[in-house]
């Protein structure tokens, strides 16, 4: 197993992202394995994700394996937060 994701930061990101979309909520759980030095990867690209989680070292040799077998591959991150920062909070509507 990966003993990180014991670790009650995850269960944060869950509570969090509990009231927005499961889009929203995988994309702040994958950001945050960044953090420890993981990646989340779809490997579907559907609504039914097909899961991928790998140390970072892998990445590269993952995603290129991906490429040359035509497999979707896709990592799940925050969008303008680079690999390696924790997941932004989510914050309710202030409207």
């Amino acid at each position: 197993g990966i003993p990180i994701l014991k670790d009650k930061r995850f269960d944060e990101v869950v509570t969090q992202y509990s009231c927005f979309s499961h889009e929203m909520g995988i994309a702040a759980l994958g950001q945050e394995l960044t953090a420890y030095g993981y990646a989340l990867y779809d490997l579907d690209g559907d609504e039914i994700y097909l899961l991928a989680l790998l140390p970072q070292a892998e990445m590269s040799a993952f995603e290129e394996k991906c490429r040359k077998y035509g497999q979707y591959c896709s990592q799940f991150k925050q969008s303008r937060y680079d690999f390696g920062k924790n997941h932004k909070a989510a914050q309710a509507d202030a409207s």
